[in-house]
């Protein structure tokens, strides 16, 4: 295939967004880029991104790179997946909203006109979608419009945006475009509603589909959710292994998933990732050559450990050590640490074990205290280690200590994961939250 200007410019655009943005760099790899002068930005249906030659040609470098991590966002986000009967183009309002703020929090530069307000900072799309319904429904009884308000439609194409940076390429026609069918006295649908209030913000959008081209019934839906999951948190880890900062990129996804996940599906890969984070151009990655893109290989010369801190305080019950006692067995048995430093520790730490691989891990004691999760960072620090990871197995009730250089998890009983204490602690603040759910 001939390579066009816009396409070696998006090479470029991808590039960096590997060199300095792992988490998106890492996403953006598995996604299929396709030149289409149909379109008028750039747009995904979670499997690939199209872009307009004239809009990559005619945009400096900096907002190339903004709208493809725009567009990263969108699936690694699942909003391909999330939009379920909620009208395309006022769903693809409220996923905008819901992630330009963390792309630009997180450095990114986007074109002039994105859509961004701070009274929706920290909410998902589903409830910035509710708020901006409500809008729309106050708007129309002002006005005296008779619909029904629900501004839901029925549309299986996903016709929304996907880009929500000035994209305008909606056809404007029913059906295809995603247009509500609900219309009100005075005439106006709530697709011409998103039109009037929004401008071109609103274009194409895509559901996901299947191989086939068919459409994901609700069960594929919830299991591609709960792939991302575990997708993203991979690629969160090793983000913050390489010093680059997760940076919470894909926490707007948090509680779109109707079903959990097993927990150790999610633990055990991150555990495995951790295993190798260091990175050489000494020998080319292979895996990208096929793309033209000579990117570091990963150097797996030095010894991985884990560092796990058992929180053996009074607030933690007995069944909540027998969890982390297999989760921990879990992690001896199943990654491949060269050493593992296990931590008890209360407010202070009580016990060190040191195991190397193979070692068979005991957990026969517990300890009671109060509780300070920056010994364990202390003891980390006063010994120089450098973990590929720090696993905190713990019921939250402490507060977190200062962010370290490397990648934190912190494992919770799925009670004491929730919102509350997550804030309480700080615990939300970085790192990776991962519910256990109770043994039997």
């Amino acid at each position: 295939m001939k390579t066009t200007k816009a396409s070696e410019i998006m090479t470029k655009a991808r590039i960096r967004l590997v060199s300095t943005h792992p988490f998106f760099g890492n996403a953006s790899m598995k996604l299929k880029l396709i030149e289409d002068p149909n379109i008028e930005t750039m747009c995904t249906n979670g499997k690939e991104i199209r872009y307009s030659p004239a809009f990559v040609e005619d945009n400096i470098m900096l907002h190339n790179v903004g709208v493809l991590a725009h567009e990263v966002m969108h699936v690694t986000n699942g909003h391909c997946l999330r939009r379920g009967d909620k009208n395309a183009k006022l769903f693809n309002v409220a996923c905008d909203y819901a992630i330009n703020p963390i792309l630009v929090n997180g450095g990114f530069e986007l074109p002039e006109g994105a859509l961004l307000d701070d009274a929706y900072n920290g909410m998902s799309a589903e409830e910035i979608y509710n708020s901006l319904l409500d809008d729309y429904e106050q708007e129309e009884g002002e006005s005296g419009g008779g619909g029904d308000g629900d501004g839901e439609t029925t549309d299986e194409s996903g016709s929304g945006d996907g880009d929500g940076i000035g994209d305008g390429s909606g056809d404007g026609e029913s059906g295809e475009s995603g247009e509500s069918s609900e219309s009100g006295d005075s005439g106006d649908s709530l697709d011409d509603w998103v039109q009037d209030t929004f401008g071109d913000q609103a274009g194409e959008f895509e559901d996901q589909k299947n191989a086939d081209g068919s459409s994901m019934d609700e069960s594929e839906k919830q299991q591609e959710l709960s792939d991302l999951t575990i997708s993203n948190s991979q690629s969160e880890m090793r983000a913050k292994s390489h010093g680059k900062g997760g940076g919470g990129f894909a926490s707007e996804l948090k509680g779109a998933t109707k079903s959990a996940i097993a927990w150790d599906d999610v633990l055990l890969p991150i555990c495995q990732d951790a295993l190798s984070d260091e990175q050489t151009f000494n020998r080319p990655n292979r895996r990208y050559i096929a793309q033209d893109l000579y990117m570091p290989s990963n150097d797996k010369s030095d010894i991985r450990c884990a560092v796990i801190g058992l929180d053996t305080s009074y607030s933690v019950d007995d069944h909540y050590l027998r969890l982390f006692k297999g989760g921990a067995q879990r992690i001896f048995e199943d990654v491949g640490f060269d050493k593992i430093y296990v931590v008890d520790f209360t407010d202070r730490v009580e016990r060190v074990t040191e195991y190397n691989r193979g070692d068979e891990f005991n957990m026969s004691d517990r300890f009671h205290g109060g509780t300070h999760f920056s010994s364990v960072t202390d003891w980390i620090e006063d010994e120089g280690i450098n973990p590929s990871i720090l696993l905190y197995m713990t019921d939250g009730l402490g507060r977190a200590p200062l962010e370290p250089d490397y990648p934190v998890v912190w494992c919770l009983p799925e009670k004491c994961a929730d919102d509350h204490t997550l804030r309480y602690s700080g615990i939300d603040q970085y790192g990776t939250v991962i519910p256990m759910q109770k043994v039997c």
